[in-house]
């Protein structure tokens, strides 16, 4: 649908970076954390023990990665439309 009225906004992971974390790592640690959630919910045996540090890491990582997302989609639909769908996240 958002293809059909020139809206869509392709690959978002190139916003994926920030002071000291480039767009590919960003990617890559996604991609690990993922890993490591699927053995968790899956009940198989992760190579190294998780800790909490970890799952707080985790969850700032996703936060960050969900917020030049957002920023992203915001500021590309105004350029489409011409107005800002919302606020952008700080």
């Amino acid at each position: 649908m958002a293809q059909q009225i020139g809206i869509a906004n392709p690959d978002q992971r190139g916003v994926w970076f920030w002071q000291k974390m480039k767009s590919e790592n960003a990617c890559k640690k996604l991609d690990k954390y993922i890993q490591i959630r699927g053995n968790i919910a899956h009940r198989r045996k992760h190579h190294e023990k998780i800790s909490k540090h970890a799952g707080s890491d985790f969850l700032n990582h996703v936060f960050y990665l969900c917020k030049k997302t957002d920023n992203e989609i915001s500021s590309h639909l105004e350029i489409v439309t011409g107005m800002r769908p919302w606020q952008l996240v700080s």
